[in-house]
């Protein structure tokens, strides 16, 4: 006789995407009908243990058809010890039986899975015959689990029962103790609370602050002593015997913490933290907050789990350490104006130093000897300005009070003068000193002209330093380009010095530090290629080093410009030369020289008396106007 598995097309590999491929389905409708039908009470409100369940039917299903396929129908015969589907479901409805479950409820639940995997074949939008195919081939399956743990459970006799279930009591309170002793032990402060947002329960470190319990686990096992909890239930402030077994508000029992509670439980927030300080009778403590909730089948609110860590300590530590850092700050501060203000006081009269030596240097009626001890009096005051000119630059940097200040600049005009300034220290050395520009540079750039020049003077100023013989170099490149009207400009200074080792190239951009084996005036200041470092940074660029011992050294310096349009009559100022007199028609000038400093006032009447000007003095502003 024909049957309708002889007439549909629908086989094992249909029948695997169909239930395999259906899994949310599946699930919605099975814990929709957990809930109605009141299962919810007897298994476990986690969503992914129904998907478990579901993903194991399925998985028996498929591979039942696989090996049954076509013959599904049932004899007076059969055995059911190898059959794959009548297995998983004798394993589970043991593992049931394991956890106390009667058969009735075991066998109700096992019909509404097979409704889901029903309704799943009447929704598919199967042909006909595929669907009564699907259909039979379902409902044959879950005849012979019926069939087999019928047959399995009536087997098992009632002594056995027993025994399994006293077994099975004693190793579920060893798992009790377990999780028990994990939630008791917890350093902070756990409370789990009801979908009304009353205190269900609340492990040692919560009961001791709260309810001042003395023993863990006091609550489980209904220790009582004065002033300890009693389960399930919290004691609350009234008297009266029928108040004693009352669940607690979390309101009553946390007052502070009542509106985040009722928030996060009426947002859809799957779990919430947060900081809170609380003004207590004990001063104020802080806490870190975090809220999460229990769900059921449906995903509809059960409780809450509410855990307090109490982060006082850390705090108070914490706002001490930010306390030491603002009075650390207040003394950098402090330090950095007292370097400003005592550099700009050496500065003074070491400016009237260096001027009259220069002025000594060039009078005609000094001899030979004056002249040189004049120069090393000249060198030595130039090598303490320079010192006391880095310490301020250094004190601005770390005041705050440096700025860009970004301007057009004849970009190999630029160049060409850092150059000429650099040549003579070079030439001095026996050195040579080679500038190689990029042909795309472009003419004009936009950037900070005067740290730039500094950055350049300081690393090729140091690659003298360090050089004894060979050359210096300085290339100029374009690194990338950043936009339409931006580039990144490289430039290069190397030498074929001494070299940096290693364990120097780590420490050689911090202040102060100095290259080991070089001291005093050859080492320098410690300081220039710290400001090189922050004048680059200040700008968006870097600053790289290559070195080998012996071999030399590479300072690379990457900072992004600008390039505007090419702005008429712009140029750098050249170095001058020295004044010797004054122009034509300007021979009558009258200068007024104000200067509160004696020796400045002096040092600038005799740089200009030369000149043949008329010169006046003003001690003072006021002096000056009148």
């Amino acid at each position: 006789m024909e049957t309708d598995l002889d007439r549909s097309a629908f086989g094992p590999a249909a029948f695997r995407e169909l239930v395999t491929g259906h899994e949310n389905f599946l699930l919605d409708r099975l814990t929709t009908y957990v809930v109605e039908r009141g299962f919810g009470k007897y298994v476990p409100p986690l969503i992914e243990s129904w998907r478990l369940a579901v993903a194991g039917i399925s998985a028996s299903l498929v591979k039942g058809v696989d090996e049954l396929f076509p013959d599904f129908e049932i004899g007076p015969d059969d055995a059911y010890v190898n059959d794959p589907v009548s297995s998983f479901a004798v394993l589970e409805a043991q593992r049931h039986r394991e956890r106390g479950v009667p058969l009735q409820m075991f066998l109700s639940l096992l019909v509404y899975f097979r409704q889901i995997f029903t309704e799943l074949v009447e929704q598919a939008g199967l042909a006909a015959e595929d669907a009564r195919t699907a259909a039979k081939i379902i409902g044959r399956l879950f005849d012979r689990m019926l069939i087999a743990i019928c047959l399995e459970w009536t087997q098992y006799d009632q002594r056995n029962l027993i025994e399994d279930l006293q077994a099975n009591n004693r190793s579920m309170t060893n798992e009790k103790n377990k999780y028990l002793s994990i939630f008791e032990s917890h350093p902070h402060m756990v409370f789990i609370l009801d979908k009304e947002l009353r205190i269900d329960n609340m492990n040692h470190s919560a009961a001791g602050v709260f309810h001042d319990a003395k023993l863990p686990g006091s609550q489980y096992y209904r220790i009582e002593k004065q002033g300890e909890l009693t389960i399930p239930v919290l004691r609350v402030t009234s008297k009266s015997p029928e108040a004693t077994w009352e669940r607690a508000s979390s309101e009553a029992l946390l007052p502070w913490l009542a509106e985040d509670i009722r928030s996060f439980a009426a947002s859809s927030d799957p779990v919430r933290g947060f900081e809170k300080k609380v003004d207590g009778e004990n001063g104020v403590r802080h806490y870190n907050v975090k809220l999460s909730r229990t769900i059921d089948a449906r995903r509809e609110l059960q409780g809450l789990i509410l855990v307090l860590e109490d982060i006082t300590a850390q705090k108070q530590v914490s706002e001490e350490l930010q306390r030491a850092k603002e009075r650390a700050e207040r003394a950098n501060r402090a330090k950095s104006a007292f370097l400003a203000n005592i550099s700009h006081e050496l500065r003074t009269p070491l400016n009237s130093i260096l001027g009259f030596s220069n002025l000594l240097r060039k009078a005609p009626d000094a001899s030979p000897g004056q002249k040189q001890h004049l120069s090393i009096i000249s060198n030595s005051g130039e090598h303490l300005l320079a010192l006391i000119n880095n310490v301020l630059d250094i004190s601005k940097i770390e005041a705050g009070h440096v700025a860009r200040e970004d301007v057009n600049i004849d970009l190999e005009s630029f160049l060409g003068d850092i150059k000429a300034l650099m040549s003579v220290p070079v030439a001095e050395k026996g050195l040579a000193f080679e500038m190689t520009l990029s042909p795309d540079l472009p003419p004009f750039v936009t950037v900070d002209a005067g740290k730039l020049r500094q950055i350049l003077t300081n690393l090729i100023a140091n690659a003298i330093k360090f050089t004894e013989e060979g050359r210096i170099a300085l290339d100029v490149g374009i690194e990338r380009q950043e936009a339409p009207d931006g580039i990144t400009l490289s430039f290069a200074v190397a030498d074929t010095g001494v070299g940096i080792r290693r364990e120097d190239q780590a420490i050689i951009f911090a202040p102060f530090e100095q290259l080991a084996g070089h001291t005093g005036s050859e080492a320098g200041t410690g300081l220039g290629l710290t400001i090189c470092r922050q004048y680059t940074e200040l700008m968006d660029g870097r600053i790289d080093l290559t070195s080998q011992p012996g071999r030399g050294s590479v300072f690379r310096v990457t900072i992004p410009v600008t390039v505007p349009e090419t702005p008429p009559g712009v140029s750098l100022p050249r170095r001058s030369e020295r004044v010797v007199s004054a122009a034509a028609g300007l021979e009558d000038l009258r200068i007024l020289i104000a200067e509160d400093n004696p020796e400045s006032r002096l040092l600038l009447r005799r740089l200009h008396e030369p000149l043949g000007c008329s010169i006046e003095e003003a001690e003072n502003g006021a002096e000056a106007v009148n």
